[in-house]
């Protein structure tokens, strides 16, 4: 909405100034790109679909299921690398501060505990990269990997299956089974994965390890995970508040908290 693009921009303009004139806001309605521009703000205006379909449930609508990944390919094809958020996203620090600059891909997890959960196939898939938080730069890997994500999933229905709505799911899917191939390493503080982690069982609609390897198709993608205490998901921020936990907490898993609390994305609450 615009009220929430208006807030994620003034988040920037008060706790981090100096991101301010590198940044810039897609705004889908007249009303975004207004706002936006009354305070001063860069809102490049790109109309969203306003049919009837598309305004009831705009998560079926083809266009913006694949606006995000479209985003992410043009960019890196033109050498730009860019973090690229969600609308309800605020900034209470500069957001350059949590990254490492190491991968490809630098992403907010929804995983509580990245440690014990990340790759895990007992896990939600889309639980371990929230598409509404990543750092891309702009490397071959990072567009090969959006190109061939919508290549395959253009079609809404394949042989009569329907695409899943969710395209956080269908890219977190799309993308464990690479690591599972082991085409991506997966990045979380000082530890690597280049497999996926396998259990007695496998969550519903998830996906089980294979333990094969892609031959002839060497690991050229990087994948980061971020601290969800200090790019924090909603339930972290709003439920656990892992931002204020101690080291002598029992629940306290390590974090660094050199730059302190950098981001929340308002997503898994209500309303926002």
């Amino acid at each position: 909405s615009a009220k929430m693009a208006l807030n994620l921009a003034l988040s920037i303009r008060v706790h981090a100034p100096s991101v301010e004139k590198s940044m810039a806001i897609i705004s889908l309605d007249d009303d975004a790109h207004a706002s936006l521009n009354a305070q001063g703000f860069y809102s490049v205006l790109m109309p969203g679909p306003t049919s009837g379909d598309a305004v009831k449930d705009p998560w079926q609508n083809d266009d913006l299921w694949k606006f995000k990944y479209r985003l992410v390919a043009s960019l890196a094809k033109l050498g730009l690398s860019a973090l690229v958020v969600d609308t309800d996203v605020v900034f209470l620090a500069d957001p350059f501060l949590a990254l490492v600059l190491d991968a490809d891909i630098e992403a907010m997890t929804d995983l509580f505990f990245p440690d014990v959960q990340l790759l895990s196939s007992a896990i939600r898939p889309e639980d371990n990269i929230n598409t509404g938080y990543l750092f891309c730069k702009a490397s071959p890997g990072t567009y090969k990997l959006m190109l061939d994500f919508l290549e395959a999933f253009d079609l809404k229905v394949w042989q009569g299956l329907a695409r899943d709505w969710f395209n956080q799911r269908a890219f977190n899917k799309f993308a464990l089974e690479w690591v599972d191939a082991g085409l991506i390493e997966v990045r979380y503080k000082s530890r690597t994965w280049t497999s996926l982690r396998g259990g007695r069982w496998t969550n519903a609609g998830g996906v089980a390890p294979s333990h094969s390897v892609s031959e002839g198709h060497p690991r050229s993608i990087s994948m980061r995970i971020l601290d969800p205490a200090f790019i924090a998901h909603g339930m972290n921020f709003f439920w656990r508040r892992a931002h204020l936990l101690k080291p002598d907490d029992p629940a306290y898993v390590g974090a660094d908290s050199s730059h302190g609390l950098v981001a929340v994305h308002a997503n898994g609450v209500e309303p926002k």
